[in-house]
């Protein structure tokens, strides 16, 4: 698994939770509101209008711009008729990817290190089972 989605499942497990726990309505949680946006990219959810949004990584003066990205379902792998395919491409299948966001700019190293210590307090919140 890429740092990037590591940081991708570890900001949807924080909204998701915060959600389910009742101590956040769409509108409350960065990048999701309620009402369908007039104008601008969105993704609707059940949990409400995924929208653009940015933050700033806490502990520094870095701010990543967010954008979200549709769910969908695609092929992955090479078909065995494609030409110079490789035996390590296959076999082809289907996989199912929810709706997430993603940083509109790649982020440094040195940003994303200081993004991931945030990963030990969510680690903690599961041990001490504040998370549904």
């Amino acid at each position: 698994m890429t740092h990037a989605i590591a940081a991708l499942r570890l900001r949807r497990r924080l909204v998701l939770w915060l959600l389910s726990a009742g101590l956040a309505r769409a509108d409350e949680v960065p990048g999701l509101v309620s009402p369908r946006p007039d104008s601008g990219r969105f993704v609707e959810t059940p949990q409400g209008y995924m929208v653009e949004y940015s933050f700033t990584i806490p502990g520094t003066k870095a701010v990543v711009e967010m954008v979200p990205v549709p769910g969908g379902v695609f092929r992955m792998g090479s078909p065995e008729t494609e030409a110079k395919r490789q035996t390590h491409e296959g076999p082809t299948f289907e996989v199912e990817v929810e709706p997430y966001w993603m940083s509109k700019y790649e982020v440094t190293w040195a940003e994303y290190r200081q993004y991931m210590k945030l990963y030990g307090i969510f680690k903690e919140f599961e041990t001490r089972q504040l998370r549904r």
